[in-house]
């Protein structure tokens, strides 16, 4: 019998080893059922519950719905063949171990909650049965299934570090620092003599941690908080262990009931306990200095609902990484363990996934960019951030616009108009981007002299400014992204101011005449209102362009700028005096006289008269003020000299012209033989010139002898001729002297 009851200790030991290293592992199977026909879309901002959460009496024995984790060299997790319910734990190997047996699913405790099965621990040769290992039981957590792993082992049953969570089972070792209750905690015993160890025991108990994961101390009785009681461990054929819960009080999150652990027909009850409404659970196992080969078998009726747990499907714009305006997140809740899946519109379900749903249409001018994977649905430990989440991303989709530059109908030279338009207008850009981004314009320069007079939005609502418009319409949409600008020409003023000729007895310069005009439009010509402020005596020199170019009159440098502009709309008059010109001449004279050497009285010859004419032209006012002279003819002055203004007629010069002297019969060379060339100046006197002749006398011709009277009447004849011309001579040098 002894012999018995320590060969059943040391299967249980044994299985409880193999049970902790095999949860030690982190590895996590899936609950099995084939998805969904995928006919539920999903609308933003709704609720939806898959059903569907009972389990199947043999749900525990369907080995994929367990997984299993190892740690250790004595653990070895897992099924002991492909079919069957038996599982292993704990191999016997020396050291510390542990392994899980992980239910990939909840329990619903809002509901009754039933199984039962057996555990079996095998301890090594001569060992008390008892002196198993450390622990070996059932765990319910609050976290999700995958966290189980994460609890303490050795004094901490597997459950140290999770919050809120309760072991249920064996006990085999008394740790007095956790506050262990000694029930059960076996002496000394002859039939097992290599047992030396007191602290082994035969204590089952339901253990609870509080928030903060803290292991509660022991109660010391069967029935209350932390309930405790002994019983043998069944060395070799194994503990029969048994768990009910019954909910008394259901709350919002939480549910208060009594939890009764059964083993070989001893039990205890947690009465009063409060879990959370789904509560994870699973098989924990753990060695030590003590060890064993630990299994576990639950083959029997499996009675609870599924815990459930909300999944969260979040609706997110790529551009933005914000959820989707208008489109609030979805809620699926599913049982523990399923495996959710979210799939496009038009997609057949994936064949893996319990339940797949259709992500909502996308919105205008969107399309569904990514959709996170299926995921296998976690218990949620309430109070934690959820981590059931399904993201669908939407991406916006490219949208165009275009910007339109044109003339107001009014604007001169636009429409046939008189006047001129920038010819940079009309004007297109045009512009993308993506959906529900920020529009940005093409950044374009409106021509100078012009101004934005209204903008028509993409809503066919007129603005004064782009920058309004853009307010009103600040991101792409799908249906118009067009803005039409309207440019108005603005006014522009033509200056005309003046200036003097020259800066000599000028009145005060006239005020400018100013006008106004649109860009582009006709100047008008202002010759009445300038003519208006010109001083009396003045006219109009030219007109001078900012460009420097310079014209005749007011006429001619419109012609030449017609139009009002940003700029070049300055001109300036140049004023001058109304002058006319007043010649005068004045005539200076050279007279050569021919005479006889010795009598003046006696002229020889008709005299010769030259001539030198000089002009000088007087520039007056019109108030006869003489201004200066002019001597190219010009019309202008050129010098304010009365001296220097003489100028002499192109006909006769400024100089006397030489003449030589003529010969006279009778005469000998006359002095002198030329009259030399003179020239003069205005101011010059008329002068006399006389060239003398001195007389030669007259030889008779011879008569022959033949009568005296002959030869001297010839005499008397040529002797009265000589008087008479002598006398004319002097007559007529008198008359041309007076």
């Amino acid at each position: 019998m002894k012999k018995a009851a320590c060969k059943n200790r040391m299967i249980i030991k044994t299985l409880l080893i193999v049970i902790l290293f095999a949860l030690s592992q982190g590895v996590f199977g899936t609950i099995v059922q084939a998805a969904t026909s995928a006919t539920d879309v999903l609308e933003p901002g709704a609720s939806y519950d898959t059903g569907n959460h009972s389990y199947d009496t043999n749900d525990l024995q369907e080995h994929d719905n367990t997984s299993f984790v190892s740690k250790g060299s004595g653990a070895n997790a897992g099924w002991q063949s492909s079919t069957g319910s038996l599982m292993n734990m704990q191999n016997g190997q020396t050291g510390y171990s542990a392994s899980w047996a992980v239910f990939n699913g909840a329990l619903d405790m809002t509901n009754p909650v039933s199984f039962s099965g057996s555990i079996k621990v095998v301890a090594g040769s001569g060992y008390n049965p008892a002196h198993a290992g450390d622990s070996f039981g059932v765990i319910f957590t609050p976290l999700s299934a995958s966290q189980l792993s994460n609890g303490g082992v050795g004094a901490q049953l597997g459950l140290g570090g999770l919050p809120n969570s309760v072991f249920a089972g064996r006990d085999f070792y008394y740790n007095s620092a956790v506050q262990d209750n000694p029930l059960g905690r076996i002496s000394y015993s002859f039939n097992y003599p290599l047992s030396i160890d007191t602290n082994a025991s035969n204590q089952i108990r339901i253990a609870t941690t509080n928030e903060a994961g803290t292991l509660n101390p022991s109660g010391s009785a069967a029935t209350g908080a932390n309930p405790i009681s002994s019983v043998p461990v069944n060395n070799q054929a194994g503990d029969s262990l048994s768990i009910n819960w019954q909910p008394i009080t259901v709350g919002e999150q939480s549910t208060t009931g009594n939890l009764s652990l059964t083993v070989d027909g001893v039990q205890i009850t947690y009465t009063n306990l409060t879990m959370q409404n789904s509560m994870s659970f699973g098989l924990v196992s753990s060695t030590g200095g003590a060890y064993s080969v630990m299994t576990a078998n639950f083959n029997g009726a499996f009675t609870a609902e599924k815990g459930s747990s909300p999944t969260i499907v979040s609706y997110i714009n790529a551009a933005t990484q914000a959820p989707m305006e208008g489109m609030p997140s979805s809620v699926i809740t599913t049982s523990v363990g399923d495996l959710l899946g979210v799939i496009a519109p038009n997609t057949e379900p994936n064949a893996a996934d319990t339940y797949d749903y259709t992500a909502p249409e996308p919105p205008a001018g969107y399309k569904i960019q990514e959709i996170s994977p299926p995921i296998r649905v976690e218990n949620v430990f309430t109070g934690t951030d959820n981590p059931n989440n399904i993201i669908v991303t939407y991406a916006p989709v490219e949208q165009s616009g275009q910007v339109t530059y044109s003339y107001v109908s009014d604007t001169p030279g636009y429409l046939n108009n008189p006047g001129i338009a920038d010819p940079n207008v009309p004007h297109t850009d045009v512009f993308s981007g993506e959906t529900d981004t920020d529009i940005i314009l093409p950044e374009w320069q409106i021509p100078a002299g012009y101004r934005i007079a209204s903008v028509t939005g993409p809503d066919g609502q007129t603005y004064a400014s782009l920058e309004e418009a853009l307010n009103a319409h600040p991101t792409f949409t799908v249906s118009n992204n067009d803005f039409q600008v309207l440019l108005a020409a603005t006014e522009q003023t033509a200056v005309f101011t003046f200036a003097y000729e020259s800066e000599n007895g000028n009145p005060e310069i006239p005020d400018p005449v100013s006008q106004a005009g649109l860009t582009g439009s006709v100047i008008a010509d202002p010759t009445s209102s300038i003519t208006d402020v010109i001083p009396e005596g003045y006219d109009i020199l030219k007109v001078v362009r900012p460009n420097g170019s310079s014209y005749d009159s007011i006429e001619e440098a419109l012609k030449a700028s017609p139009y009002y502009l940003t700029t070049g709309n300055d001109f300036q008059v140049i004023l001058k005096k109304i002058t006319h010109s007043v010649v005068t001449d004045q005539t200076i004279t050279r007279t050569i006289h021919y005479l006889d050497a010795n009598d003046a009285q006696i002229v020889l010859s008709e005299p010769v008269i030259q001539k030198v004419v000089f002009h000088s032209t007087a520039i007056v006012d019109a108030f006869d003020t003489i201004l200066g002279y002019d001597l190219d003819d010009d019309g202008e002055v050129d010098t304010t000299d009365v001296d220097s203004s003489w100028v002499a007629d192109q006909t006769t010069g400024d100089t006397f012209a030489e003449i030589s002297s003529p010969a006279i019969t009778g005469y000998g060379t006359p002095n002198p033989t030329i009259v030399q060339a003179v020239k003069i100046s205005a101011d010059a006197q008329n002068s006399e010139v006389e060239v003398r002749y001195s007389y030669m006398g007259i030889e008779l011709p011879h008569t022959g002898g033949r009568g005296k009277s002959g030869i001297y009447m010839i005499a008397v004849l040529a002797l009265a001729g000589f008087a008479l011309l002598r006398y004319g001579f002097k007559e007529r040098s008198k008359k041309s002297k007076k």
